[in-house]
Formats: C-alpha cells, sequence, structure tokens
C-alpha cells in the first residue's frame, strides 16, 4: 500500500538574500515608507504563487502606477507573497504555504481565495433552500464607468424596494462583473444576484428594470437547481470582477482600477448577513510551521526525495487554483 510523505522535521529558519529577486521583479515604483514596507518577494516564492499570470500582473501593476495609487498598495501588490513558509496539518494530512498576501482585488491568487472562502460560506447558507439566479444588466453606453456602476447598484437598490419585485429579493448575494469591448470602446457591468424569495416572473423583472433605468430591459432569472454548481458560479466572481477583455487596452485598465477603488464587489442584502471571506478556524487550528518555502526548494535542489514530493504537490495545488491560462495567451495575442 502506497504510504503519504512523513512531514520532514522542524526546519531551521534560513536567511534568504534579497539578491535573489524573481525574474519579473516588479521594482519600478516608489518604495513606501519603511513602516508599510514588505519583506521582498524572492524567486522561489514568485514561481509558485506568480508565474502562472504574470503578463496580467505586470500589467496590472503598470496600471497602479498610472493611476497614482499609493506606494504602499502597490508595494504589497508586488511583493504578495513573500516570508512564505511552508505548513503541514496532521489531521488533514495536507501541506501548504503561508505568506506576506497583499489581498488586493486585482490580485489573482488573493482572489482565488477569497473565492474559496466564499463559495464554502455560502454553500452553507443556501443549503436545502429555494434559491433564483437574477442576472441584471445595463444598455451599452460610453459613459464613463465610474457613473455606470453607481447608476447599475442605484438601479437595483431601487429594483428591491419595488412593489412588484420587492418579495423575490427578501435576502441574497450580489456580485459585480465589468465587461469591456475594444472594438465599441464601451463597458458592460452587470450584476449576478443569488436571492431567496417569493416566484416572480421574468417579464415582471423586465418592466421593473425597465421603468427604473430608463433604457435597460433584459435580464435573465431562473430556479438554481445544483448549490454547488451556482454557488461555484457567483462566486468567481469575487476572484474576477472583470472579464481578460480589460487588459487589451491600457486606459481602460486604468479606469477600471479607478472605478472599482474602495467599491464592494459583493455584498449580502435584506435578511441576509454579510458573508465571511475568511475560512473557519476548524480549518487553520491543525498547522504546524515547518519551515520556509526557500528552505524547501534548497533541499529539493540537493535530492531530499520528501522535500520534493512536497514542493511538487504545492506547484500542483498552485496551479490548480491559477485560473488565467486563457487569459495570458489572450493578452499576448492582443
Amino acid at each position: 500500500m502506497q504510504t503519504r510523505p512523513l512531514p520532514p522535521p522542524l526546519l531551521e529558519q534560513q536567511e534568504t538574500s534579497v539578491d535573489s529577486l524573481p525574474v519579473d521583479c516588479l521594482c519600478e515604483h516608489e518604495p513606501p515608507k519603511i513602516d508599510y514596507a514588505v519583506e521582498p518577494l524572492l524567486d522561489e516564492e514568485w514561481r509558485l504563487r506568480h508565474s502562472g499570470w504574470a503578463v496580467n500582473r505586470r500589467k496590472i501593476y503598470e496600471s497602479l502606477i498610472r493611476t497614482h495609487q499609493t506606494p504602499a498598495r502597490i508595494d504589497r501588490f508586488c511583493q504578495c507573497g513573500s516570508g512564505c513558509v511552508v505548513q503541514y496539518s496532521a489531521g488533514q494530512e495536507r501541506w501548504r504555504t503561508v505568506g506576506n498576501y497583499c489581498h488586493d482585488r486585482f490580485c489573482v491568487p488573493c482572489g482565488n481565495a477569497r473565492s474559496r472562502a466564499l463559495a464554502m460560506h455560502l454553500r452553507r447558507r443556501v443549503f436545502s433552500k429555494t434559491m433564483r439566479m437574477v442576472t441584471l444588466t445595463l444598455r451599452h453606453s460610453q459613459t464613463p464607468l465610474t457613473d455606470q456602476l453607481d447608476r447599475l447598484f442605484s438601479s437595483f437598490r431601487k429594483l428591491r424596494q419595488r412593489q412588484s419585485t420587492h418579495e423575490l429579493f427578501r435576502g441574497g448575494s450580489m456580485f459585480l462583473e465589468v465587461k469591456y469591448s475594444a472594438l465599441t470602446r464601451t463597458w458592460h457591468p452587470h450584476l449576478h444576484i443569488l436571492c431567496e424569495g417569493a416566484f416572480c416572473s421574468q417579464k415582471t423583472i423586465a418592466e421593473a428594470w425597465h421603468a427604473i433605468t430608463g433604457d435597460s430591459y433584459i435580464v435573465h432569472v431562473k430556479r438554481v437547481d445544483s448549490d454547488d454548481r451556482m454557488v461555484t458560479y457567483v462566486t468567481k466572481y469575487a476572484s474576477k470582477p472583470m472579464d481578460s477583455s480589460v487588459f487589451s487596452v491600457d486606459t481602460a485598465l486604468d479606469e477600471l482600477v479607478v472605478a472599482l477603488k474602495g467599491r464592494r464587489l459583493n455584498h449580502c442584502f435584506g435578511m441576509w448577513p454579510k458573508l465571511d471571506d475568511k475560512p473557519t478556524a476548524d480549518e487553520v487550528n491543525d498547522w504546524v510551521t515547518v519551515g520556509t518555502l526557500a528552505r524547501l526548494c534548497n533541499d529539493a535542489k540537493d535530492g531530499d526525495a520528501v522535500a520534493r514530493s512536497v514542493l511538487a504537490m504545492l506547484r500542483g495545488w498552485s496551479i490548480r487554483d491559477r485560473r488565467p491560462a486563457v487569459d495570458e495567451r489572450r493578452a499576448r495575442d492582443g
């Protein structure tokens, strides 16, 4: 019978040189004040966390600079994943990495972690309930994105208060998605809403939505039968609020960065309390730190079989968590 590799003995912390910078070093920005500086990202840490979306990551980094975001935010984005240590859970027989994470809404690995946590809590909330998925859109226009988002959220609030549709939206969670057409230079923001409430026909919702917006009538509503598939679908927008088309035009990406600053990408309404985007306590109380990622990589290079096995598992999970491969190809072609 095949046995799982045992955790290695506690490793001594290894000092790593700041000269071991990643291949795609993002260091053209103004450094933050020393109180807000983050430990530099090493090459091993970059390869594990960011190598799968390096093209779009650099585009976002350059946009953060062009739009004059704070040096502290830019530095956190650049050094996301630094100070990485490897942990082992005996109860779950699993490995994971923990580091300094930026939690920026444009960071794909941080967004994926947030999406998984939201999905876990959302599955518990919708279990055995009758749920409906409602998608609300605005008519394409060249109106600045900030104004369109203000209008979209305001219109949704009015829709929930309207007598003909109020009972449909007794409670639920809303997720924002933004698309961009490079051909027409227009934005297409829309809301994906998972709601709990009474039945309301699509015609009634469309008429109410048109009466509120004045020019938009395309809505979609359906009853959700598969809890797991539905939850996975809506929570992915917590990690990817923008479509890949945004990366084809620098000015569009800049406008998106500015428009989304300080704005909630998902929130609950009605009788639903806020969804937690952090893992539950029972998932994090069993982990023991065994050493740094840099030390693990060095041991693997020296031929340590356990280190190689653990590193292979960590890389496999990291690749599975990163999903922008298609976006990367589009970015290169665009």
